[in-house]
C-alpha cells in the first residue's frame, strides 16, 4: 500500500493464493500455493475418484534487492521521474521478481510464522504444519538442509525475541522453550518468571471480547445495538469474577444481546481438578457396550450393540461391545447373548455395597475384567474375561448400534413398500469423518430408486457442499456392452455415481448449523423434500478465530452472512430454523421404544414421490446404426 499515492499494489501472482506475509530486513517472505500437481488422472475408479490439490505450498521472497544490490523502486507516473509524474498512476515494484526458497521444501503449510535473517547471512524459517512448528535454516550454504523439529507449538504463535534466538511454547508441557537459530542448540529457560493478576487480565479479555464481536460481526450495525452501552451494562460484573468460568458466564451475557446463534463462549485456562489423565480417568465408570436391566440374580443382558459389520472400522478404530461374540471368539470366549445374566464382576456380586453394575465397572476401562455369567439357555454359571470400554467409547458405539438399526428398518420399510432405498446418518458435517460417512452411505447405494439423508443431530460443520455436489450429478449417457448393462451391473451411466432417484432428508429440533445448510440446499436446488420437524436456526456462519489471550472463545462472532434472492438474509434460517414439507414429530415414549414416525413418514413420502415419477430407466434405442455403404437403411 503505497501511502503517497493512497493505493493497494499487487505484489504477488494473481493467478495464485498468496498469504500469511512477513517483513524482514530482505524482503517480503510469504506462502504461495501455485506449485499446483494431482496424483489422480482420471474419474474412472471405486466412488468416481476427482483430482485433489493438497495445498502444497513454498515460501516465496520478494527481495528489496537484487543480486546486484538493486533497490525496492517506487516509480511515480510510470517514467521514474519522481514529483514530476502523475500521482493516481504510482507504481511500487520490487527489485527482481518474487522467487521461492530452495532451502524450505513444498508441504502442506498452514502458516508463515516467522523469517529471521542472522547478520552475516543465514538465519532460520518457521512455519506451521498441521499441529507442528517446522524449523528450516536458511544458511547461504546449503540449497536444501534437513530442517529441524517439528516442535509441537501453542496456537501456532512463536515470538522471536531476538535476532539470534526463538522462543515458543509447547502444546504438550505449556512450558516456554527456546533456540539458537545459529547453533540450533536449546536454550536454558531456567529462571523464566510470569508475573499474572488475574482479574486485571480477565478486565482486559472481556474488552477483547467486546471489541472483536463489534468488529468481527457480520451486521457492522450489530443488529441495532448501542454496542458502548452494553460494554458498560456488563463490565461492572467483570470486577466481581472470583475465576476464569466466572467472566465464561459474563461473556455469555454479553454476546447473548446480539440476538444471534453460532454466538459461543468455551475454552480458555479453566483451574482443572486432576492434571495426570491417568488419574483423571482412572475412577471413570466403564461400559460393557449393552442394554442392561436389573433381574432377579442379576443384571440381564436386554441388548447387545452391534455397529454395522461391514463397517467395522470408525477412524481407523475397531467399534464393538467388550461381551459381543465377535470381540470373545478371539480368545476362544462365547460371547453374551439377550437373557444372560451377569451375577459377579471380579468376584463383587453385582448387588453388593452401593451402586449397582456402575460401581463394580468403576476404572476397569481397557483392563481384564471377570464377569461371572448365568447362561439363558444352558442355566450354566461360569466365567468371561472381558475389556470394558470407555463411556465415551460406548456413547460411541450406542450411536453406531443406533445408525446400523435404522438403515436396516429403513430398508426393510422401503422393501414392504415396493421399492429399494438408500440410507445415510450424518452426525455432523464436520472434515474427514463425515465425508467418509457420506461416502459409505451413498456410494454403495447410488442405483437405488429413493435416497434417505437422516441428519437429524447433526451439529454442523462445513461440508454441505460437497455433498450437494455429489447429488446434483445428473445421468446424461448410459453405457452398454455385449454381455451388460444398467440392469445387470454394468458400467451405467455418465456422470459416474449419479444418483437418479427421488431424496427425501429428515431432519429434527436439534438438526444445526450446516447440516440446516444442507436441508435448505436440497429444498432450494429442488433435490428432495424434508421430513420431520424443524431445525435449530443458526444461519449466519462463523471461523471462531477471534481468540483470546489463553485461546478461549469470548463469544464467536457470526461474521459471514448468508442470502439469497429467495430468502433474503439468513436464508430464512437464522433464529427461525428450517420447516420441513412434511411435518412429523417422534413422541417420546414411542422413540424410547424403538418406534421411529420420522422414518416411517420418510419412507411413505419416498414411495408417493416415485409412484408419481414413474420408471428412471432411459427408453431403449431400437437397432443399431451402421455406416456400412452395402446396408439397406445405413447412415
Amino acid at each position: 500500500y503505497s501511502l503517497q499515492a493512497s493505493q493497494v499494489h499487487q505484489v504477488t501472482a494473481a493467478k495464485f493464493n498468496s498469504f500469511s506475509p512477513i517483513w524482514s530486513s530482505k524482503g517480503l517472505y510469504y506462502l504461495s500455493d501455485g506449485d499446483v500437481h494431482t496424483t489422480q488422472s482420471s474419474p474412472w475408479g471405486t466412488r468416481a475418484p476427482g483430482p485433489v490439490w493438497d495445498g502444497r505450498c513454498n515460501v516465496f521472497l520478494a527481495p528489496f534487492e537484487g543480486q546486484a544490490g538493486e533497490a525496492l523502486v517506487e516509480l511515480t507516473g510510470g517514467d521514474g521521474a519522481g514529483s514530476g509524474g502523475d500521482p493516481g498512476s504510482t507504481v511500487l515494484d520490487f527489485a527482481v521478481k518474487p522467487y521461492p526458497l530452495k532451502q524450505v521444501p513444498a508441504d502442506t503449510y498452514s502458516q508463515l510464522v516467522s523469517v529471521e535473517v542472522a547478520e552475516g547471512g543465514g538465519g532460520a524459517a518457521f512455519l506451521i504444519k498441521g499441529a507442528t512448528l517446522a524449523a528450516f535454516p536458511l544458511s547461504t550454504a546449503s540449497s536444501a538442509e534437513t530442517p529441524k523439529g517439528p516442535m509441537v507449538v501453542l496456537e501456532g504463535v512463536a515470538v522471536c525475541d531476538t535476532g539470534t534466538n526463538c522462543t515458543w511454547c509447547e502444546t504438550t508441557s505449556g512450558f516456554v522453550k527456546s533456540l539458537n537459530m545459529e547453533t540450533w542448540d536449546a536454550v536454558p529457560m531456567e529462571g523464566l518468571t510470569l508475573r499474572h493478576w488475574p482479574k486485571l487480565e480477565w478486565l482486559a479479555m472481556y474488552g477483547d471480547a467486546w471489541r472483536m464481536l463489534r468488529d468481527y460481526f457480520y451486521d457492522p450495525d450489530l443488529h441495532g445495538l448501542d454496542w458502548r452501552a452494553i460494554y458498560d451494562k456488563y463490565e461492572p460484573l467483570v470486577h466481581r469474577c472470583n475465576s476464569r468460568e466466572d467472566l465464561d458466564d459474563v461473556m455469555k451475557m454479553m454476546s447473548s444481546e446480539l440476538s444471534a446463534l453460532h454466538v459461543f463462549v468455551y475454552g480458555g485456562e479453566y483451574r482443572a481438578v486432576f492434571t495426570d489423565a491417568a488419574l483423571s480417568n482412572g475412577e471413570a465408570v466403564a461400559d460393557l457396550g449393552a442394554g442392561l436391566k436389573r433381574a432377579e440374580k442379576g443384571f440381564e443382558v436386554v441388548e447387545v450393540y452391534e455397529a454395522d459389520p461391514d463397517f467395522p472400522l470408525v477412524e481407523g478404530n475397531e467399534v464393538q461391545s467388550p461381551i459381543a461374540q465377535v470381540t470373545l471368539r478371539l480368545t476362544r470366549q462365547v460371547g453374551l447373548e439377550e437373557g444372560d445374566v451377569i451375577t459377579h464382576v471380579n468376584g463383587q456380586h453385582v448387588f453388593s455395597g452401593v451402586g449397582g453394575m456402575g460401581s463394580k465397572l468403576r476404572g476397569t476401562a481397557g483392563k481384564l475384567t471377570r464377569l461371572t455369567v448365568l447362561r439363558a439357555n444352558t442355566g450354566v454359571q461360569g466365567d468371561v474375561i472381558v475389556r470394558p470400554i470407555s463411556g465415551s467409547e460406548a456413547s460411541n458405539l450406542r450411536y453406531s448400534h443406533w445408525e446400523y438399526q435404522t438403515r436396516l428398518k429403513a430398508t426393510s420399510l422401503a422393501l414392504e413398500s415396493g421399492f429399494s432405498t438408500g440410507y445415510i446418518h450424518l452426525r455432523s458435517m464436520s472434515g474427514a469423518a463425515a465425508a467418509d460417512a457420506f461416502a459409505k452411505g451413498f456410494y454403495q447405494d447410488y442405483d437405488k430408486r429413493g435416497l434417505i439423508v437422516d441428519v437429524r443431530n447433526n451439529h454442523g460443520g462445513n461440508i454441505d457442499s460437497w455433498l450437494l455436489d455429489a447429488l446434483q450429478r445428473e445421468a446424461w449417457m448410459y453405457w452398454q456392452s455385449r454381455s451388460s448393462n444398467i440392469t445387470n451391473g454394468g458400467l451405467g451411466w455418465d456422470e459416474q455415481f449419479a444418483f437418479r432417484g427421488d431424496i427425501v432428508v429428515i431432519m429434527n429440533e436439534h438438526t444445526a448449523s450446516d447440516g440446516e445448510g444442507f436441508s435448505r440446499g436440497v429444498k432450494t436446488l429442488g433435490l428432495g423434500k424434508l421430513v420431520g420437524t424443524r431445525t435449530w436456526g443458526g444461519g449466519i456462519w462463523l471461523s471462531s478465530d477471534n481468540r483470546l489471550v489463553d485461546g478461549g472463545l469470548g463469544g464467536s462472532a457470526p461474521e459471514i452472512g448468508t442470502y439469497n434472492d429467495e430468502w433474503g438474509w439468513g436464508l430464512g434460517v437464522e433464529n427461525m430454523g428450517v420447516e420441513p414439507d412434511v411435518w412429523v414429530d417422534n413422541d417420546p415414549a414411542d422413540a424410547y421404544a424403538g418406534v421411529d414416525d420420522q422414518l416411517r413418514v420418510a419412507v411413505e413420502t419416498l414411495r408417493s414421490m416415485i409412484e408419481e415419477r414413474g420408471s428412471i430407466d432411459p427408453a431403449r434405442p431400437g437397432g443399431k446404426k451402421t455406416v456400412n455403404l452395402d446396408v439397406e437403411g445405413s447412415c
